[in-house]
């Protein structure tokens, strides 16, 4: 924990002279000569600007609809699982370069307010999980490579991207697929049965508002479009308070911005580009899913009428086993069910991709993006024309390429063993998030008054001290202190009898928090 970190600012005023310098004092950066930043977007569209602000949820909609908040939430009642008996700040906590890797730490939570979460539409059964801080640690590599064997371009259960507010993706699947006989099943492996279950469809009641939910085990994760940081990042969603919902916005839309990086080191848009894939100024349009129900439209087979007893050739083409007919389609397992249930248009005679759509198998395409003007193969959220989640949602069950990175949590599955070292230190958050001072306000009013602004972290315990001059001996006074960090930042408006005074913010304590824990 840092004690000891200072902040002065320099600013000439009529009639003051307030000094104003920046000296922080355990180094909160390890900018130098050895820096191997390149600033590409792999490095730089990470939402860090939120860095010192506490994680917080909603409990329920009561809550959500007059806007009441916390940060501390014990599991009571229906939830059995998850919360934070001690804050933790959200999302992007650490950003390190090495020669290979980008490596983000997050406490996987999000910046915007999550929750609340039930189990039905109705919104009175309170779903039984809530959000914990994780200890995440993710590695992506810097340059991309499409050489992998099959096995490393699948997608699995658990973290396979995050967005850029450290809050992590899921693919698909729930884990669970068809008994082969009367019922869905989660045990022994998924990924080699037959039919396996749409995430979106057995588990979407349990979504907030943003999209996301969590398990017992309290990793919050996204399986579609993450509503509540495309609103953060102006990604065409409007944000009704009243309602506590998101909806796409009826403006025209700009291209969408990186919304995350995959662990296969491609980014992942928002679901608007280029209509035209090397035109950066044709116009922006929503980006159409190859993806289509498997009801005989499109030339594909009619699952309502056949039963589910073929496969999609996609799913034959990436080795998905073909032992058991599904149950048919009904109510109790309705079409998208399955993601068996999907069939993709590359596969349908006649169909040509950038004409009858825009996304290939992994949910992407090859094309020119305003970060990537020369040209990139990107990932594209993906939503239909009324703005609803649109099937395979953020990646295809593959990567475009192999998945060289992943999540140190899990090495088994889709992680990675060790650390590259040397690594460059480009960004902290949270209690070491680091803090700079807002130009001063003036004011001649009331015998005049000097308000202080300065970047803070929430929990952050803050001194002001103020001197007559700076020397080696300055003798520094204390006007005020034991003032509590706000989110983001925090002002304190003093009297300035003097016409020449230098001040200096301390941070003297944190309160307790939640902190991550990765190498």
């Amino acid at each position: 924990m840092k004690t000891t970190t200072i902040s002065r600012m320099r600013e000439r005023f009529v009639g003051l002279f307030v000094p104003a310098i920046v000296l922080l004092g355990i180094a909160a950066h390890s900018f130098g000569a050895d820096t191997i930043s390149s600033n590409s977007p792999l490095e730089t569209s990470w939402m860090t600007y939120a860095g010192g602000k506490y994680a917080r949820i909603y409990q329920s909609q009561s809550d959500a609809l007059a806007g009441n908040s916390v940060s501390t939430f014990i599991p009571t009642g229906r939830v059995q699982h998850g919360g934070q008996t001690n804050p933790a700040y959200a999302g992007i906590q650490s950003i390190r370069v090495s020669s290979n890797y980008v490596y983000v730490q997050s406490s996987a939570l999000a910046n915007h307010t999550m929750g609340p979460w039930y189990f039905d539409a109705t919104k009175t059964n309170l779903f039984v999980n809530w959000p914990s801080k994780q200890d995440m640690l993710a590695r992506f590599p810097r340059v991309p490579s499409t050489n992998g064997t099959a096995n490393q371009k699948r997608t699995a259960l658990g973290a396979t991207a995050l967005w850029v507010d450290g809050t992590i993706i899921h693919n698909q699947l729930d884990a669970f697929y068809w008994n082969g006989v009367n019922g869905d099943t989660n045990v022994g492996s998924v990924f080699v049965q037959s039919w396996q279950r749409n995430a979106r469809y057995a588990e979407g009641l349990t979504f907030d508002p943003d999209g996301a939910h969590q398990p017992f085990t309290g990793e919050h994760h996204h399986h579609i479009s993450p509503q509540g940081l495309r609103h953060d990042l102006g990604d065409h969603v409007d944000y009704d308070p009243v309602t506590h919902t998101y909806s796409e916005s009826t403006n025209a839309p700009q291209h969408s911005p990186i919304l995350g990086w995959a662990f296969d080191g491609y980014p992942i848009y928002g679901p608007y580009g280029f209509s035209v894939t090397n035109d950066l100024n044709s116009p922006v349009r929503r980006m159409v899913s190859g993806y289509v129900f498997r009801d005989g439209s499109f030339g594909t087979t009619n699952l309502n009428v056949t039963g589910r007893t073929t496969y999609p050739q996609w799913a034959l083409d990436i080795g998905k086993p073909t032992t058991n007919n599904g149950p048919p389609v009904n109510a109790s397992y309705p079409l998208g069910w399955y993601v068996q249930d999907f069939d993709h248009l590359a596969d349908r005679a006649g169909y040509v991709q950038g004409v009858d759509f825009d996304l290939d198998r992994y949910n992407g395409r090859t094309c020119r993006t305003p970060e990537f003007p020369n040209g990139t193969y990107a990932y594209f959220v993906a939503i239909s024309a009324d703005g609803t989640p649109a099937f395979p949602y953020v990646i295809g069950l593959q990567y475009h390429g192999w998945r060289n990175g992943g999540d140190y949590g899990n090495p088994a599955s889709i992680g990675f063993t060790s650390v590259e070292t040397p690594n460059v230190t480009n960004y902290l958050g949270g209690a070491n998030a680091p803090m700079s001072m807002r130009s001063p306000a003036w004011s001649n009013a009331a015998g005049g008054t000097i308000t202080l602004t300065w970047v803070s972290a929430e929990g952050g315990r803050y001194q002001i001290e103020a001197a007559d001059n700076l020397t080696t001996n300055t003798s520094w006074t204390v006007p005020t202190n034991n003032i509590p960090g706000a989110a983001l930042q925090t002002s304190r408006t003093l009297g300035a009898p003097v016409p020449k005074r230098f001040y200096q913010v301390r941070t003297t304590a944190f309160d307790t928090y939640d902190a991550v824990s990765t190498p």
